[in-house]
């Protein structure tokens, strides 16, 4: 026997329906349009696909955490302070060079790794690389999320860089900065880039 529904819910159900399948549409669509150079194109078309920009960073037990927050707070000053530095926001630009940048000079001042140490943004964990571009595209709308990740990848075909921009002397770019830096804490720490105070991290 056949169930009737009254038409009101059968019209909200197309309506989900619809806006279901043009969503999971738009995002399996979204990686189209990365054409060109393959280095990173897979952290790109990863960023499109994530949905919720909120901390990903594993919480502690408060016991714990109050042994990390000296180092933490010490790597987020130094990485924040490094990044908006004149040298570097001199050229409108924070680039994911000068993150790799502060990376290596950040463990080679701890003697954590060593001085004649080379690396490139793609030779990072691929968490790092996607923090780093969700760290600049971190809109809540995901529709002005994926048009600064397409903006982002333009910017990197045409030029080989992509990052924060300091032209519009956006006062929201230091707070940016901050929650990209302590986003990638934990994962300095797993890739031997800083301290930790214990195992936890593993």
């Amino acid at each position: 026997m056949m169930m009737m529904y009254p038409l009101p819910l059968l019209i909200m159900s197309a309506i989900y329906l619809s806006a279901v399948t043009t969503n999971v549409g738009a995002a399996a669509n979204n990686s189209k349009f990365l054409r060109g150079r393959r280095t990173l194109n897979d952290v790109f078309s990863a960023a499109l696909r994530v949905h919720d920009t909120s901390s990903s960073s594993p919480l502690l037990p408060q016991r714990r955490r109050a042994r990390t927050d000296n180092l933490l707070d010490e790597y987020v000053h130094q990485c924040s302070t490094f990044l908006t530095s004149e040298n570097v926001v001199a050229d409108g630009i924070i680039s994911q060079d000068e993150f790799v940048d502060f990376m290596l000079m950040q463990c080679q001042a701890e003697d954590v790794c060593h001085e004649e140490m080379k690396l490139k943004f793609e030779q990072l964990d691929i968490n790092v690389q996607l923090k780093f571009v969700m760290g600049i595209c971190s809109q809540e709308d995901f529709t002005e999320r994926s048009n600064c990740i397409y903006d982002l990848h333009d910017q990197w075909l045409e030029s080989n860089l992509f990052g924060f921009s300091t032209h519009d002397e956006n006062e929201n770019t230091q707070s940016l900065i901050r929650s990209m830096c302590t986003e990638v804490y934990v994962d300095a720490v797993k890739m031997g880039f800083t301290r930790t105070a214990g195992k936890w991290l593993y």
